[in-house]
């Protein structure tokens, strides 16, 4: 195994916000309602941005929405924390020498501040954001980018996420998929990766 590449939210980094009263919260005056429960299962929801457009046609409220978001996240790292297991594999995979990327549906200021608030940003040598490409999950540009700034073949990778988004990336461009599922397996799937990859 030459490179690894990661999901971020869900993933390396879990969290407890209650995204549906957050978007209600968000979009309450520009809409000047509520949005409903079933509204937020409807709504594409691989970016942030994307989820946003979905309501907001005005590309200055989608932008001022977008914004508070950010902020919200900036504000509210007590809510988002790294799971056992992470560090220590995010280490040792460095330590021979195995490439680490991440490739995430997050925006990149949010996304960047939470890497460095973790201290986790040392450990990767590049890093795709939902600006980062004009595609979004489940299409695989970002994955594609990331295989070839390394000059990796697919044979030679190993995709690591949470999503059917993620799972249908890592298929497009034939490359290895494993799943965690921390919220049902707990650090068990992250103790099984490391022995999959630690040698």
């Amino acid at each position: 195994m030459k490179l690894v590449v990661f999901d971020l939210d869900d993933t390396l980094i879990l969290s407890k916000i209650d995204y549906v009263l957050l978007w209600r919260e968000l979009l309450k005056e520009p809409l000047g309602r509520e949005i409903e429960y079933f509204e937020t299962v409807l709504a594409p929801s691989s970016t942030d941005k994307l989820f946003c457009e979905y309501f907001l046609k005005n590309p200055q409220e989608v932008e001022k929405c977008l914004e508070k978001l950010t902020k919200f996240y900036l504000e509210n790292v007590q809510n988002f924390w790294v799971p056992e297991g992470v560090r220590e594999l995010s280490e040792n995979l460095s330590k021979q020498k195995i490439k680490l990327a991440i490739f995430s549906a997050r925006d990149k200021i949010s996304g960047n501040f939470l890497l460095k608030h973790f201290c986790l940003e040392t450990y990767f040598d590049f890093l795709i954001f939902s600006e980062d490409v004009k595609k979004q999950k489940p299409n695989s540009e970002g994955l594609q980018k990331i295989l070839e700034h390394f000059k990796v073949l697919p044979e030679e990778t190993l995709y690591v996420g949470d999503t059917k988004d993620d799972l249908e990336a890592a298929k497009s461009q034939n490359v290895e998929f494993f799943r965690v599922s921390w919220f049902r397996k707990g650090p068990k799937d992250w103790q099984n990766l490391s022995k999959k990859l630690l040698v």
